[in-house]
């Protein structure tokens, strides 16, 4: 029995949009602003090298750029896979629906911060002082 790959008449088309975005948003999501260590690192790394002004430290960090490229190539995937119709549609649809629920995520969900140097002074003097 020859093996015979998925069609798009099998899949809904609705269905398989909505996928991509919700994939695209993850994997953007995992790339710009999670702190899985082998991503971040990744990241760091990218951003160490080159200049915190250069285009490609500040697409490490900008989830709306990074978007456009992350659903390109996922587009670029389903294309081939199922055949997707209108492919050149669905890649800006995806690129704005990840680079909004990333930044929605962002400001719902950040980063905590560190803590500020006075912060830190004020923790260690209250340490010593109960420890007296």
């Amino acid at each position: 029995m020859a093996w015979v790959g998925c069609t798009l008449a099998a899949v809904n088309v609705v269905v398989l949009i909505v996928l991509l975005c919700g994939a695209t948003t993850r994997l953007t999501r995992l790339l710009v602003a999670d702190s899985f260590p082998p991503v971040q690192l990744l990241r760091d790394s990218v951003i160490a090298r080159y200049k915190s002004g250069s285009w490609q430290a500040y697409l490490a960090a900008c989830p709306w750029c990074l978007a456009v490229w992350v659903a390109g190539a996922l587009t670029a995937a389903v294309t081939a896979w199922y055949g997707l119709p209108a492919p050149l549609l669905v890649w800006p649809t995806a690129a704005w629906v990840a680079g909004y629920l990333v930044g929605v995520a962002e400001v719902h969900d950040p980063e905590p911060d560190p803590p500020s140097p006075y912060e830190v002074a004020a923790a260690a003097i209250s340490a010593d002082s109960e420890g007296d």
